[in-house]
């Protein structure tokens, strides 16, 4: 399993995406469908932290695991599913 980084806000005590404000859950599995395509559709993450970061200035660091269909661009990637494995107040 690949292992990326990304950001995510904090509201109200919960974990929620930076760009539809849905919520997330450690261990839980996300699905999206359609082409996954670096900033069109997909789960995005990064390699880097300093990466992740340029992209989402988020309060919540997140390692993340990743499956599926996937397109892998020079400093970020996107993934048709995806999980938070393991999450830090920034």
């Amino acid at each position: 399993m690949k292992t990326l980084y990304k950001f995510l806000d904090l509201e109200e005590g919960k974990i929620v995406s930076a760009h539809d404000k849905s919520p997330w859950e450690i261990g839980i599995w996300r699905k999206t469908d359609g082409e996954v395509k670096c900033c069109n559709n997909g789960f995005h993450a990064s390699k880097r932290i300093v990466d992740a970061h340029s992209y989402t200035q988020g309060v919540i660091l997140a390692k993340v695991e990743v499956r599926g269909e996937n397109h892998v661009d020079s400093d970020k990637e996107a993934w048709s599913e995806m999980r938070l494995v393991e999450v830090w107040e920034w």
